[in-house]
């Protein structure tokens, strides 16, 4: 009864969202899956989202995604599934955030000019890797029908940033402790900040975000 009200509240929750989702969605699918660059273990790595301003190479973004991906799975066979499970897409577009989830075709989107390779190769593969374990994570609860919330969004936010410190963890050495450089503790403040933007101020985050790829290109 309990897990039949849970499911209930949850498409109460979430049918707006779905009925403005989804026809995109079903637009977005298809057209991913003709732009995929290569795939890994059933996870289809995408070219540039079709709101990508970057000129990042594909080869370049399918290597490093596949590196990730194979990263995770070598180090942390239980999380690698839940990303074979909870995305079928991994694709760039500039975002707020360095990654984001998008249920409807189960999209996991990546803004990788924020994963300078050049600079720290093996730091930011840490980082992509973390960022696809949280990212899962989120598809994860909304498979068991966890809303995302107003109410609990920062709670959502912070078993996530849980998930990246445990599997980070799994990396640490004598030498170098990446759970407590990257991962580090949970940021309240920024997630708070984060969500209570407006609309107006996300919309210019953005554009400020793309006119920064653009220059730096």
């Amino acid at each position: 009864m309990a897990r039949a009200l849970q499911k209930a509240r949850f498409r109460l929750c979430y049918w707006p969202r779905w009925v403005l989702q989804v026809p995109f969605a079903a637009i977005l699918v298809p057209a991913s899956r003709r732009r995929v660059l290569g795939n890994y273990r059933g996870i289809n790595i995408c070219s540039g989202s079709f709101s990508s301003f970057s000129r990042i190479p594909g080869s370049e973004f399918l290597q490093r995604t596949l590196e990730a991906l194979e990263l995770v799975e070598r180090f942390d066979a239980r999380r690698f599934r839940r990303i074979q499970q909870e995305v079928q897409f991994i694709v760039h577009a500039e975002l707020r955030s360095g990654a984001d989830y998008r249920r409807p075709g189960r999209f996991c989107v990546v803004d990788f000019t924020r994963f300078d390779f050049a600079k720290d190769h093996d730091w930011y593969l840490r980082c992509y890797a973390a960022a696809l374990v949280h990212e899962a994570t989120h598809g994860a609860l909304y498979s068991r029908y966890v809303g995302y919330t107003r109410r609990n969004r920062l709670r959502i936010e912070r078993l996530c940033h849980s998930e990246e410190l445990r599997f980070l963890k799994r990396l640490d050495t004598p030498d170098r402790y990446w759970s407590v450089q990257i991962a580090g503790v949970f940021n309240e403040q920024y997630y708070s900040q984060y969500y209570g933007a407006n609309w107006f101020s996300r919309l210019r985050t953005i554009r400020q975000r793309i006119s920064d790829v653009r220059r730096d290109a």
